[in-house]
Formats: C-alpha cells, sequence, structure tokens
C-alpha cells in the first residue's frame, strides 16, 4: 500500500470515527430539543386540565325596589331564580415551571399550580316576575340576574370543597404528564413537589420507585 493509498484510507477511516462519535451525537443531541419543544407544546395545548366537575341547583329571590317622590312611594319588582350550574376546576398546566435537561432527557418539575374554577355554567329559570308600577323588569336586567346566578354558585363552588377535590386528584395530572413524557423516551424530575400537592399512596410509590420521577 503506498503512502497516498494509506493517507486516503486513513481519512476515511478518521471521518467515519469521527462522524460515529460526534456527528451521531450532534444529530441525538438536536433530536433531544426537537422533542424537548414538542413536550414544551405539548403541555401548553393541554393548558387546562380538569380533573373535577360538580353539578348545583340553587333558589335565589331576588327583589329590586325603587324609591320614588321624595322616599315617599316606593315600586317593587321581584322573582325567584333557579340556577342550574355546571362547575368545572383542576390545574393550568401552562402554570408549571420547569427546567429541561435535553442531555439526559429530563424535564425538572420546579412548580406545580394550585387547583382552580376553570368554568361556571350556568342555565337560569325565572319564576313568580312581579313587576312594581313604576318598577318593571327590562330586557337588559337578565343580564345582572344571570352575574347574580354565577357569582352565588361560585360562592357555593368554594363553600363545598370543589377545589379541594380538584387537589386530591393531582395523580391524575401527574400520570397524564409522565404516561405524555415517557412516549417520546423522557422523564420527569420532581426536584421540589409543592406542600399544597398530596399524593395519593399509590402516586407516592410511584414517586419513590422512580416511575415518575
Amino acid at each position: 500500500m503506498d503512502f497516498i493509498t494509506g493517507l486516503v484510507i486513513g481519512t476515511l477511516v478518521f471521518a467515519a470515527v469521527w462522524w460515529f462519535f460526534f456527528g451521531a451525537k450532534k444529530k441525538k443531541s438536536n433530536r433531544n430539543v426537537q422533542d424537548a419543544v414538542v413536550l414544551q407544546k405539548l403541555i401548553k395545548h393541554v393548558a387546562k386540565l380538569v380533573t373535577v366537575e360538580s353539578y348545583f341547583s340553587e333558589i335565589l329571590p331576588h327583589s329590586d325596589e325603587k324609591k320614588l317622590f321624595f322616599n315617599l312611594i316606593s315600586s317593587q319588582k321581584k322573582l325567584i331564580i333557579i340556577a342550574h350550574a355546571k362547575v368545572s376546576a383542576g390545574f393550568d398546566m401552562n402554570k408549571i415551571k420547569y427546567t429541561v435537561d435535553n442531555r439526559t432527557k429530563t424535564f425538572h418539575i420546579t412548580s406545580f399550580p394550585e387547583p382552580e374554577i376553570f368554568s361556571i355554567e350556568v342555565h337560569p329559570e325565572y319564576y313568580d316576575l312581579k313587576s312594581g308600577l313604576f318598577n318593571k323588569f327590562k330586557p337588559g336586567d337578565h343580564t345582572e340576574l344571570h352575574k347574580k346566578s354565577r357569582e352565588h354558585i361560585k360562592t357555593k363552588a368554594y363553600e363545598s370543597g370543589l377545589i379541594d377535590e380538584a387537589r386530591e386528584k393531582v395523580d391524575e395530572a401527574i400520570d397524564m404528564l409522565d404516561e405524555t413524557f415517557r412516549a417520546l423516551g423522557w422523564h420527569i424530575s420532581w426536584d421540589a413537589l409543592p406542600d399544597n400537592i398530596k399524593l395519593t399512596e399509590n402516586e407516592t410509590k410511584k414517586l419513590e420507585s422512580g416511575k415518575v420521577r
């Protein structure tokens, strides 16, 4: 083998070795970065994860009195509202804080949000409408009555412990994240699980065993 041939073969071997150790590694690194971007988009796409829904039916008496002629005459209108509602609560996944390690394909969760109420769908029904002589019901009253019904249902939802119930189902959020990440070969590291999050015994074992990290 002459010098030129040996030089060509040596160069090709060096190029192959370089690509194997550095080119492939760079390609893998780029792939990891792409996967990380996909996972971050998935978290934003999920946005609000509903873990509990509850239904309410409330009776709200409503009255409105108008004073006229220097308070000498009063005119009252009143009705009864029966408000049927569906309230959804859960976790806003956009509020999760994390850091990304592309080398180890790990998402380090550093902060997890408190559960919150996402939506209140109210369907009020009106009964026993009685208008006063100088105080009639107007089309614009419907908006105010609907708003009153919604605020009442919101208060009842908080009083019912709906937020606590949503918090107790945080394992659903963890399972969703875990399955999504593992599908792309990534895993989650819970660097600091918030004090407000109470896991089930099953989830605690999963965290300790490393199935959810």
